[in-house]
Formats: C-alpha cells, structure tokens, sequence
C-alpha cells in the first residue's frame, strides 16, 4: 500500500502534466503556425551567416533547417485539432495562392529554370494553415513571432557587423540629401535580407504589424521597422509606410470631429490617392525607370501569354537581346513580374488571391478590426513598385500577405445564412 501510495503520489501528476501540455497543443493552433512563420526567418538568416555551406550533399545549411522546421510544424500540427472551417472566401484566397505555386513550378520546368528542394514547402504551408484553422488568438501569436523574430534578425546581423564577425553589405549611396550635410556619405543598409530593396519592405511590415500592438511590442516593432526603411533608403518601403498610417488613419471611427462613414472614406481615399499619383507623375513621370521596365515585360508577356518566357527569357532578354539594363531582373510589379514569367493563368490566380484577401480585410475593417487590411494596403504598395515574392518558395517576403488575410479572416466570422 505505501508503495502504491507514493507512485500515485509521484508519478500521476508527471503523467497529468504531460496530458495537459499535449491537451494545449490538440487545443491551440499557435504552435504550429508560430513554426510556420519562423521557419522561413530562420532560413533567411542562416544562409545570410553561413552562405554556400553544405552539410547533406548539394543542400545548403538553410535548405535543412527550412525543412526541418516544416517538419517540426507538421508534428505540431497533426496535434491540433481545430474548432472551425475556414470561411469560403478564405478558402479561396488559398486555392489562388496554391494555384500561383502550381503554375510557377510547371513554368519553370517548362523553361528549364533552376530551384532547390523548399519548392516543396510552400503547398505544404498552405495545405496545413487551409484545412485546420487556427484561432484568432493564435494568429496574433505567430504574428507576433515573426515580427520578433524579423527584428531580431535584423539587430542580430548589426551586431554581428559591429563585433566584425559578418561583415554587412551595402547598397550604392544613400539619396536623401540632408544626410550627407549631417553625417556624411552613407551606404545604403541591406542587412541579412539580400537587397536594400528587400530590407525596405521588411521594414514597412514591422512599423504596419506594430501599429496594432501594444507596449514594448508597439514601439520595439514601429521603431526597427522605420529605422530599416530610413537606412536601406528604400523608396518603395516609405511608399509601404505612408500607405499603412493613410489606412491606419482612413478606418478609424472618427477623424477630430468627423464620423468616418463609408463615403467619406471613399471621398478621402479618391482625394489622397489622386493627388499623391499626380505628384509622383509631375515629379518622376518614369517612376525612377519603373516604367520602361513595366513596358518590356509586357512585351515580352505579349510574346508568350500563356506560358511566359520564364527566367531565362527574362535573362535573355537583358544579356542577349539588351532590353533591359542589368537591374532590371524583375518586372518591378507584384501582377507583371508574374504575367511575364509564367503567363496570364498564373498571373489570373494571384489576382483571384489577393482581392479576395482585400474584400477579407475590407470586410474586417467596417467591423472595427483594421489590422489585416493595414497589412494589405502595405503589401500592395510595396507591389507597385517592386515584387518581393518569389511565388515558388515560402520566403518571408510573401508571409505579410498570409498574415493579412488570416487576420481579416478570423476578425469576420460567417453570418448566419452567408456562405462567406
């Protein structure tokens, strides 16, 4: 009996606690999706510290940890047992974006382009977020995560630059001009993202995902954010910036005195919008040579609508044909870079995808809850004049726009009677 006794007394609450702790993971979708959203940061950075390391044949240490994360978050997820479907719409958000990543593959096999075993990552990513739904709580949580994890990415790489560990790369001069009447010629910061243009967007996201937290978050986030787009001198990230506190702005309840209806929401959105492209035209009708670039890959759309011209067709049309200058590697446009690089279908489902995550954030927005459409609305800015998102790969660049439309899809529960 005493024996008994004390192995009830010991090992049932050991037992006890390892069923309440698996109990957290069958009842919160956090775990898994915060894997999801980190993965890809820590594989960003990984290769920024260790570039070209391999440790399983030809597959880089990134590659690796990429998958090894995915798997994690397909243990954790195979745990969770979710509460709810997703609403149609949603679904049909991740159907476009599922076939984006189909029609970007076959394209690229069809043009013989060059890609490495995370192709795989991305439908697998979608499928798992697509047929268990986590809740709301939980999507603020992985949101939270990855915009910790991308400001300490960043912190992290200064760091290692100070200490003369990695030395950080920089992109031509900074072009704001009062910077060389205070300090001097600077170099334009790209930190452990690839690109002054890619730090730029990164940035935008951090200073739009901080603006609906709260605290040390709000500021930590808001502050990094902004000082990444300030040092990368990303023109693109204050594009995304102004665009995220105009949206900010434009859905809160009331203005001073005014009460924000949905005319005159619409009435300041046409005014602002308008005067701001007649200001861009007047100053740089080109829009610092975004234009001709947008002009030749529409041709080169135009000379292979249904499949595109892939990536080689795009190099080709720089190195051979000299039609692009050098930089010019991308069609500077979230909808033309893909219309000329894998066709008009490919191109149709990312456009089915994102204005369904728009009419999901609108919709989020008129019911008080703003923070998928600001994230949006900085995501499509940033698109005009670059695209970011390599549609093949789960990369951190595309995550903005899946936390956006998770947000505005768990702030706008189906009514009764609507199948949306």
């Amino acid at each position: 009996m005493i024996r008994s006794v004390v192995d009830e007394r010991y090992v049932t609450p050991d037992a006890g606690s390892q069923r309440s702790f698996r109990a957290s993971l069958q009842e919160s979708g956090a775990p898994y999706l915060t894997a999801l959203f980190v993965t890809p940061v820590i594989a960003q950075f990984t290769q920024y510290v260790f570039p070209g390391s391999s440790v399983l044949g030809a597959q880089s240490f990134s590659t690796v940890l990429a998958l090894l994360g995915t798997s994690i978050s397909l243990a954790l997820w195979f745990l969770y047992r979710p509460r709810q479907p997703w609403p149609l719409l949603f679904q049909v958000f991740m159907g476009g974006l599922l076939a984006v990543w189909i029609f970007a593959v076959v394209m690229a096999n069809v043009h013989g382009d060059a890609f490495n075993l995370t192709v795989l990552l991305l439908p697998l990513f979608l499928l798992m977020v697509w047929l268990k739904r986590p809740q709301p709580r939980d999507v603020w949580r992985a949101g939270d995560a990855l915009a910790w994890s991308l400001v300490a990415m960043a912190v992290t790489a200064q760091l290692l630059d100070w200490m003369g560990l990695r030395e950080l790369r920089y992109d031509f001069w900074n072009r704001l001009p009062f910077i060389d009447q205070i300090i001097g010629p600077i170099g334009r910061w790209e930190g452990p993202f690839g690109s002054s243009n890619l730090a730029g967007p990164i940035g935008a996201f951090l200073v739009a995902f901080g603006l609906s937290r709260f605290g040390l978050s709000r500021w930590a986030m808001v502050f990094t954010g902004g000082a990444i787009v300030f040092m990368s001198d990303s023109r693109t990230g204050y594009l995304g910036v102004l665009v995220a506190l105009f949206v900010a702005i434009l859905f809160r309840p009331s203005i001073g005195r005014y009460q924000m209806t949905g005319v005159r929401r619409a009435v300041l959105f046409g005014v602002v919008v308008g005067a701001f492209v007649a200001l861009v035209v007047a100053l740089d009708p080109t829009i610092n040579g975004r234009t001709t670039v947008w002009s030749l890959f529409w041709n080169l759309f135009s000379s292979s609508p249904f499949v595109g011209v892939g990536g080689d067709g795009i190099a080709s049309a720089i190195q051979g044909d000299g039609l692009l200058d050098g930089w010019a590697t991308h069609g500077h446009n979230i909808l033309i870079d893909p219309l000329a690089r894998f066709g008009f279908f490919g191109a149709l489902a990312l456009l089915v995808a994102v204005s369904s995550a728009l009419v999901l954030t609108l919709r989020a927005a008129r019911a008080g809850q703003q923070s998928g459409l600001v994230l949006l609305a900085c995501f499509l800015a940033v698109g005009v004049t670059e695209d970011v998102v390599d549609w093949r790969y789960l990369g951190i660049q595309a995550l903005p726009l899946l936390l956006a439309a998770t947000l505005g899809a768990g702030a706008t529960p189906p009514g009764k009677g609507s199948p949306l």
